[in-house]
């Protein structure tokens, strides 16, 4: 009796052992998830803050621009809502687009040289903070394309309204 006395607590130890273990590694692949993220994140708003400028500075004025590129990402997702399971890169591209839309419309609205007024950019960003949310619960299987598509549209819609 006493030897399996033993034998369950070294399992019990050893147990304890694995899930402080699993705890552990749990705990480094989401810090090294989240730098690698991070980096990405910043590379990713880099660019597409350059590529944003680039296109800002041509003939077309802003509004028109930025309607274009919301109708485009728009059309990419309502096109992609039904590819998920026979073309999931497209479907995640779309995804993926919109969210760098957004994240691109975030950063041009923190910039100090941002005209708009202060209600409408907080308004906006917390827009972006939703769309983050849910294009990464979107991409993890736990939600569906059109409320991202509902506010694209109405997006489209102010713009053309406001231009």
């Amino acid at each position: 009796a006493s030897a399996f006395g033993s034998d369950q607590s070294r399992i019990e130890s050893q147990s304890e052992f694995v899930t402080q273990l699993s705890d552990a590694l749990k705990s480094g692949i989401g810090t090294l998830v989240d730098a690698d993220l991070e980096s990405a994140s910043a590379r990713l708003q880099a660019l597409a803050q350059k590529a944003y400028g680039e296109v800002r500075n041509r003939t077309a004025d802003s509004r028109s621009i930025e309607r274009a590129l919301f109708q485009q990402i728009t059309d990419a997702m309502i096109e992609a809502q039904d590819l998920k399971q026979s073309d999931p890169a497209k479907w995640a591209n779309a995804i993926n687009r919109n969210l760098d839309l957004w994240t691109l419309l975030a950063s041009d609205l923190m910039h100090p040289d941002n005209g708009l007024d202060a209600g409408l950019r907080k308004s906006l960003l917390e827009l972006s903070v939703f769309v983050r949310r849910s294009s990464t619960k979107i991409l993890a299987g736990a939600d569906e394309l059109p409320d991202l598509i509902d506010i694209n549209e109405s997006i489209i819609k102010g713009l053309a309204s406001a231009g």
